[in-house]
């Protein structure tokens, strides 16, 4: 198991543990802080987007900044129909874990086919 599977399930299960025991805002701050358990509130449906996000992670993964400034070339790439899953399968990746880049990357196409319409259009 990789340390930060055996991190994620101590965190899990402590706050299993502190869920039963206290109810949000009994714990003091002091507590709160030196335990990551206790600012860990998740409900069932953002565990699961959670551990989908984990399931996916893939090694040598990208950063936000990372995928970000290849987005230009990834979007050049998916606007033409050329393989961008196999030419940058990181950033493709990044793309599927993350919401944020996700959302700048689609308004991203919609503006490059928007252009290239207005190209062939001319």
């Amino acid at each position: 198991m990789t340390n930060w599977q055996a991190n994620l399930k101590r965190i899990l299960a402590n706050h299993k543990k502190g869920k039963r025991a206290h109810r949000p805002g009994q714990r003091d701050a002091e507590t709160r802080q030196n335990d990551p358990a206790a600012v860990l509130h998740l409900d069932d449906a953002a565990m699961i987007k959670l551990m989908h996000c984990l399931s996916m992670t893939v090694e040598g993964a990208c950063t936000c900044a990372e995928a970000y400034a290849m987005m230009d070339q990834y979007t050049e790439l998916v606007a033409s129909d050329e393989q961008a899953r196999q030419l940058m399968p990181l950033v493709k990746n990044h793309m599927d874990m993350c919401p944020d880049c996700r959302e700048e990357f689609e308004i991203l196409l919609k503006i490059v086919h928007t252009e290239n319409a207005d190209s062939a259009e001319r």
